[in-house]
């Protein structure tokens, strides 16, 4: 019975879980079984604001607003390699 809540906490911890995936052209945001990928074009600025990612479009709308756990040394040199604003 614990095994079975813990794989039951570990599925539902990764579900819960952020992930950023970046290629040559897009950046996805994948959390809670929905993704959503913008283009490096729609994006003005990605920063954290306490433990949430946000990316900003041209017209400083939010684009984007997600609690991640990712560093932020982590994230701006991700952001350097894949030439995202950071």
């Amino acid at each position: 019975m614990g095994a079975l809540a813990g794989l039951a906490f570990a599925l539902y911890a990764m579900w819960e879980t952020l992930t950023v995936t970046v290629n040559e052209q897009e950046l996805s945001l994948t959390a809670k079984g929905k993704q959503r990928t913008f283009t490096k074009d729609q994006i003005a600025a990605a920063f954290f604001d306490a433990d949430r990612l946000v990316l900003l479009g041209h017209d400083t709308h939010e684009l984007a607003r997600e609690k991640s756990d990712v560093t932020r040394s982590n994230w701006l040199a991700n952001c350097r390699n894949a030439a995202i604003p950071g």
